[in-house]
């Protein structure tokens, strides 16, 4: 009798540590540099977007045996620079909120992770671009602006017990754009990509 009771609880205790193994959860943060760019199909502005910023965010992983899927919740800041048009200048500041989709997989002995996905992106704060462009007579007075967008990643990361370390580049797919009222066919596209740096820990 005792001797059944050890094997069940040791194929209990031996499920859960499977379970366990299955997802993980936790918080990370670090430092991105990013890169503006600005443009439409009938002019080209200079821009100066190079910006330092960091970021924070949660994120949940599931496990496929050798593949994984993820989602991340991030805020990210510092998406700053100047933008030049025939010797005039605006500056902005801007952060995103984002939500990272990611596949991937993990190799031998399990720690190491390469992956990609897609990040929907909305980007919010300081916004002199519009005024700008009006300015300049790019745009009509009463254009409107659609601010999230659609990126690409890529990335690698490893994991110490319960510590994460990831590098991973963030590139636009459809960025926000400024569109003329009287002639929606008209956009300017505006578009960040990003380098972050991340370290995280893992609450579960």
């Amino acid at each position: 009798m005792t001797r059944k009771i050890f094997i069940i609880v040791l194929f209990l205790a031996a499920g859960l540590s499977v379970k366990a193994q299955l997802y993980s959860y936790g918080l990370k943060a670090g430092l991105n540099y990013s890169y503006y760019h600005l443009s439409n199909q009938y002019v080209f502005y200079q821009t100066e977007g190079n910006g330092v910023g960091f970021h924070a965010g949660v994120y949940g992983r599931r496990y496929l045996e050798k593949f994984f899927i993820q989602a991340d919740l991030n805020f990210t800041s510092g998406l700053k620079g100047k933008l030049f048009f025939r010797g005039n200048e605006s500056e902005f500041n801007k952060s995103s909120i984002s939500i990272p989709l990611i596949i991937g997989r993990s190799f031998y002995p399990g720690n190491i992770r390469v992956y990609s996905g897609l990040v929907p992106s909305f980007y919010f704060g300081e916004d002199n671009i519009q005024g700008f462009l009006q300015k300049q007579r790019l745009i009509a007075p009463g254009s409107y602006g659609s601010s999230p967008g659609l990126g690409y990643l890529m990335g690698s990361g490893i994991d110490f017990s319960k510590l994460t370390m990831d590098i991973r580049y963030e590139g636009n797919l459809l960025g926000g754009f400024y569109s003329e009222q009287r002639n929606p066919n008209i956009r300017t596209f505006h578009r960040f990509s990003n380098i972050l740096l991340s370290l995280g820990y893992k609450l579960h």
